[in-house]
């Protein structure tokens, strides 16, 4: 692509987005939050309406309408459909989504197992893809996009290495689901795109935010100007890897004492159980023995709460992100927050500390799917760098 075409490619996408990010704008408006010219507001409002992925609505009632030349705009929902898949070894997550993201259909698997080997992994992804065809044919999907677990290679779409998968070779997965499809596929870590998902709507009026997100393990994704950032090797922010002194359980990367051995779900409730909490079986039992003031399940959360705010502290003193996302199952609750908040500003810089805002998000395992489809439109139809 030649540096016009580039810029050409830019300036519709800037259109595009600014009516993603405001729905039911008028050109005046297109032109005043895009920064761009009328002329070019106009050729680009003609392009985009041409090609299907926006539609003139009415202003009145909202509703969108058939024609070119009316006042407002809004994303077309037959713009395009994505398909998103959001993988463990154990669980499988599809959905079908249309161009302004509205959920058309869904596909779930769950296997009783923590180990899986390569082919038995792609023959999942491939059956809940056939399953999803049925109503949704390949030849009527834009793309496919896949959230994956462990170290992966955005750039190449492999899975490079993933604890539950039976090889200690990358799986090509971006190669073979395109071969066997041959519709476009994009792969990246579960919390990039997750933290995409977070800056394409919730989130589409920051700059600047990290996202973190725990679960089974604990990563980060951070955006900086509107740009995800990507290490040199594509992997996600293995914030879960960095070791808590004083600890020594063993991590499921082989080292001791990690953070995801403090913070982890399955930590937490071996180690309620470890304890004497033997009736704490899943996260949930966690959260409401805390919030009754069980003082195991007070003081495990204490520590979860401390150990995160330690390696967040060093997060935001090194990138001063702005804003703190925390995803998880129990980072959501009242009494987390207090105790996160509390170690937080213990931690971290006084003009730092001030100067972070927090946003507190209760995972919900079917938004997963959804992360992963929007991979789909933000490779496609998202400016990584704005202008």
């Amino acid at each position: 692509m030649s540096m016009i075409e580039k810029r050409k490619r830019e300036r519709i996408n800037l259109v595009l987005n600014t009516i993603k990010a405001h729905p039911g704008a008028s050109k005046t408006e297109i032109k005043t939050f895009s920064g761009l010219s009328m002329e070019v507001v106009l050729q680009y409002i003609d392009y985009l309406t041409e090609e299907g992925l926006i539609c003139c609505a009415d202003a009145k009632t909202g509703g969108a309408k058939v024609g070119r030349r009316a006042d407002r705009y809004l994303l077309n929902p037959a713009g395009g459909k994505f398909l998103g898949i959001k993988f463990t070894a154990r669980r499988v997550s599809g959905v079908v989504i249309d161009f302004c993201g509205n959920v058309l259909a869904t596909y779930e698997s769950e296997k009783e197992t923590r180990s899986i080997a390569p082919q038995e992994l792609l023959d999942r992804l491939y059956r809940c893809i056939d399953r999803l065809a049925e109503t949704f044919p390949p030849d009527t999907l834009t793309a496919i996009g896949l959230a994956a677990p462990g170290f992966v290679d955005s750039g190449t779409g492999e899975l490079v290495r993933y604890n539950n998968l039976q090889s200690d070779v990358p799986l090509r997965l971006k190669a073979e689901v395109e071969k066997k499809y041959g519709i476009p596929v994009f792969v990246d870590g579960t919390t990039r795109a997750k933290a995409i998902a977070y800056h394409l709507n919730a989130g589409k009026e920051l700059e600047n935010f990290v996202y973190i997100f725990i679960g089974t393990g604990c990563s980060a994704a951070y955006v900086h100007k509107n740009n995800l950032y990507r290490g040199a090797n594509n992997f996600d922010g293995e914030l879960g890897h960095i070791p808590v002194f004083g600890r020594d359980e063993v991590c499921s990367c082989g080292k001791r004492g990690c953070l995801e051995t403090v913070v982890g779900n399955r930590h937490i409730i071996r180690e309620m159980q470890r304890r004497g909490a033997e009736g704490c079986a899943t996260v949930d039992d966690f959260v409401a023995a805390a919030e009754a003031g069980d003082p195991i399940a007070a003081a495990v959360m204490e520590e979860a709460a401390k150990c995160a705010a330690y390696a967040i502290a060093a997060v935001v003193t090194l990138n001063d992100p702005g804003q703190v996302v925390l995803c998880g199952d129990y980072t959501a609750t009242q009494i987390f927050r207090a105790m996160f908040e509390k170690w937080f500003s213990a931690f971290c810089l006084k003009d730092l500390c001030d100067r972070t805002t927090f946003q507190y998000i209760r995972n919900q395992k079917s938004d997963n799917a959804v992360d992963a489809a929007l991979l789909c439109y933000y490779n496609l139809y998202y400016n990584k760098n704005l202008v």
